[in-house]
């Protein structure tokens, strides 16, 4: 890990959050996008591994990959601007 400063204003994270995940929603559809990111918080501060990684492979396949980071990156700024996680909206 590591990188720079923290964002000054709770707001640029969480305009980047909404963005974020606006974005994976269009692309993966809700219902995936779902299982990504509890997937993707559940694991939250533990260390990857080879069957983390297999697992979402075989779930999403190799194109929707790329996805897994902006979960990821999802994850951390709705934490940096305090925002609950996300729950299922029904």
């Amino acid at each position: 890990g590591g990188g720079g400063g923290m964002v000054p204003a709770q707001a640029g994270a969480v305009e980047r959050a909404a963005a974020l995940r606006e974005l994976c929603v269009q692309a993966l559809g809700l219902q995936l996008f779902d299982l990504m990111y509890s997937v993707v918080r559940s694991r939250l501060g533990q260390s990857e591994d080879q069957y983390f990684r297999q697992e979402l492979l075989v779930r999403l396949g190799p194109h929707r990959m790329q996805y897994v980071t902006l979960v990821d990156q999802l994850v951390y700024y709705e934490d940096q601007a305090g925002l609950a996680p996300s729950s299922n909206m029904r």
